[in-house]
């Protein structure tokens, strides 16, 4: 944190060289060189913004890496592939169907991949993954407005039983607004 501080600074110069070129005469040698000064401020601190963001992502994407237990290596693999977005974590409970007790949990989501896992003791625990390409969602009745079921459809397989076997999870979050947006986001 200490050591970023002093980037925080190049905003600041942005916007006095910005109020300095307003007040210069245009085409003036001062106004030429406050030009050049404003365009390379902002290159570095979309530079330094761009870093900072790739920073996060990897150090989001180790966190994962390092807290969720059981990961299969694949996973660890395809979450650390070069181009590899994390974007969020949200808080669940969940359940496979049909069943009464649910589990805490929290989905992780990638730009390619979720990852359901269970919280115990705020120890992580790898469930199941799914590829976004392959994912279906489903939202639940009207009975449940939390809800949605996650599960993976087996083309090859009849229309009446064509759920992949152990992909069904069913999930409830914390209100109907964040269900909402999940769903949408994964559609």
């Amino acid at each position: 944190m200490l050591l970023s501080l002093p980037l925080n600074h190049i905003a600041g110069y942005e916007l006095i060289l910005k109020k300095f070129l307003n007040e210069t005469e245009e085409g003036s040698a001062e106004n030429t060189s406050l030009l050049q000064a404003v365009i390379l401020t902002e290159e570095t601190s979309n530079f330094i913004a761009n870093a900072l963001g790739k920073a996060t992502n990897v150090a989001n994407i180790e966190r994962v890496k390092r807290t969720v237990n059981e990961l299969p290596a694949s996973i660890c693999i395809e979450i650390s592939a070069p181009g590899s977005q994390f974007v969020k974590e949200v808080q669940v409970e969940f359940c496979v169907p049909n069943a009464k007790k649910t589990t805490s949990g929290v989905l992780i989501i990638f730009q390619k991949i979720v990852i359901l896992a269970s919280s115990n003791r705020n120890i992580l625990h790898y469930k199941h993954h799914y590829m976004l390409g392959t994912l279906t969602v489903q939202a639940a009745n009207e009975s449940e407005p939390r809800g949605f079921s996650l599960f993976i459809v087996d083309e090859e397989r009849p229309a009446y039983d064509n759920t992949v076997e152990g992909s069904k999870y069913d999930i409830l979050v914390d209100n109907e607004g964040t269900r909402d947006k999940l769903v949408k986001e994964f559609k």
